[in-house]
């Protein structure tokens, strides 16, 4: 709806009765000087005090930003102060909206932790101390043009107050009483710059509304929709890792490679996680000197809950009728002066997987040292592929990334501490079928007795709206299994005794 022009206010004001509320009201919600400042008052508040929960730090900071655009966009014809506010404000809603589009990435925070880990909150609130000074010497030029003593000591105040909490974050203080005691103080001031606007208001100060081509609404409209359609877009276009898939050609394996494979099936390898090797991994086994093997289903699915009664005993179960992921785990000894062992741990989609977002495959290897006695170490590299049938052809592809990680964990009882992973991240494409893969590693003897004991936690993106986006490896980082529905996390092991005359897993043991 369009806002009536001062010369259609003035009309309908004569045709009024002095001591109307109609006319009352009408003043109230047309006077350019109260609406944008109030705009701006409630726009300070929205940026700077922020709610922790159901997304509202991200959403009330962006319309208090919106507010501080459309309040100083109808005051930046009054002075150069108010001009300078309305060119920050927009480059504060610039960078909101990067925030907020980044975070519909799986990169946001490899960028903040990797690059400006503090940057934008730094530069977001130092840009916000600025245009708080630009607004303390728009309000003292606004009182000398109105004929009043030129002061806005309630926006000194605030911008005191921000270099204040300027400086209790460089000094890294996290105490709740004087974070209390800010939030209080902030209260007050903006209740004092309210007033203050009103006082100007009351007193007869008149100005005259910047013209513009669009209206308010039409500018909230159009940001919102703008925003709106870029984080939709960069949900469907950086939700996933770029894997390169390339089709596995038919040529016939070498002599030996040959020879290896039959000595391993020999073993009693198992032929589908065999086919799935690389050359090189299967030549690392030409010599093997025995195996062991066991596999275990995993569901992803929340199955159906079954009752069974038995006389005054009721038994609720969960039964599962799909298990939507097959694991299976190889062991193979290999000769040498030390016992050395050769540990596969293999995946395979026995139903199509549905949403592809990211996952991750977290291994506790037999050497990691939070046991009490480590009895091995690595011994090598670790290697792996990943493939799927599509139309008759093979495709197959590295992971995204397969490395040792070092990162902050917490336990039940919030202590933290460093550990060290390894990770496999990887996509899994959007066509196709037979989805599976596989990682290996090989591992030494130095004290004897000790178990094999190999883990993996792969964790399967199971539904695709999560805000701020992240990725399966940084979700499992932050331990649970199944805790916010978006990621779901199996888990499996290989575990056995290698000096038992006869080889069997803990798990074929116990079955």
């Amino acid at each position: 709806m369009r806002e009536p022009s001062f010369d259609e206010l003035d009309q309908m004001l004569s045709e009024m009765n002095p001591g109307d509320d109609l006319l009352e009201t009408m003043v109230e919600q047309v006077t350019p000087w109260k609406k944008n400042t109030n705009r701006i008052v409630c726009g300070l508040a929205l940026t700077t005090i922020k709610l922790n929960f159901l997304l509202l730090d991200y959403l009330l900071p962006t319309i208090g930003m919106v507010l501080l655009v459309l309040g100083f966009r109808g005051l930046r014809r009054e002075n150069g102060a108010f001009r300078l506010c309305y060119g920050l404000s927009m480059v504060q809603l610039g960078m909101q909206a990067a925030v907020l589009l980044l975070n519909c990435t799986i990169w946001n925070q490899r960028i903040y932790t990797e690059f400006f880990p503090h940057l934008i909150n730094c530069a977001a609130l130092g840009l916000l101390a600025v245009m708080i000074a630009g607004l303390w010497q728009g309000l003292r030029q606004v009182r000398r043009k109105a004929g009043q003593e030129p002061k806005a000591t309630c926006a000194l105040q605030m911008l005191l107050w921000y270099g204040g909490l300027i400086a209790l974050g460089l000094a890294g203080y996290h105490g709740l009483f004087a974070g209390l005691c800010m939030v209080v103080l902030y209260v007050l001031m903006l209740r004092s710059l309210s007033r203050f606007c009103a006082e100007l208001d009351a007193a007869g100060y008149v100005m005259e509304p910047a013209p513009v081509r669009l209206s308010d609404q039409t500018v909230t409209v159009g940001i919102m929709a703008a925003l709106a359609a870029g984080m939709s877009l960069c949900f469907v276009l950086f939700h996933s890792y770029p894997m390169e898939w390339t089709a596995v050609g038919d040529t016939a394996p070498t002599a030996q490679v040959q020879a290896a494979a039959d000595h391993l099936r020999a073993l009693g390898f198992p032929e589908d996680v065999l086919a799935d090797l690389t050359e090189e991994d299967i030549l690392s086994c030409k010599d093997a000197v025995r195996l062991v093997t066991d596999h275990h289903e995993h569901p992803f699915n929340d199955g159906r809950e079954v009752v069974e009664s038995c006389g005054n005993y009721t038994q609720h179960s969960t039964v599962y009728d799909v298990k939507e992921l097959l694991i299976t785990n190889v062991g193979v000894e290999l000769p040498g002066e030390r016992e050395q062992w050769k540990l596969f741990h293999h995946f395979r989609w026995q139903v199509d997987p549905g949403f592809r977002g990211t996952e991750s495959i977290q291994f506790w290897p037999a050497y990691r040292n939070d046991h009490e006695q480590v009895g091995w170490e690595l011994h090598g590299d670790f290697t792996g592929q990943l493939l799927y049938d599509l139309d008759g052809t093979t495709c197959r592809a590295d992971y995204y990334r397969l490395d040792s990680t070092s990162y902050e964990a917490s336990d039940l009882f919030g202590n933290s501490s460093t550990v060290t992973d390894v990770f496999a991240e990887f996509s899994l494409p959007k066509h196709g079928e037979n989805k599976r893969g596989y990682v290996s590693y090989a591992i030494e003897e130095i004290q004897d007795g000790m178990i094999v004991d190999s883990w993996m936690n792969y964790t399967h993106q199971t539904d695709w709206f999560q805000y701020p986006v992240c990725t399966a490896r940084e979700r499992r980082m932050r331990g649970g299994f199944d805790l916010d529905g978006t990621f779901r996390t199996v888990q499996d092991a290989l575990q056995f005794y290698p000096n038992d005359e006869v080889l069997e897993t803990f798990s074929q043991r116990h079955s």
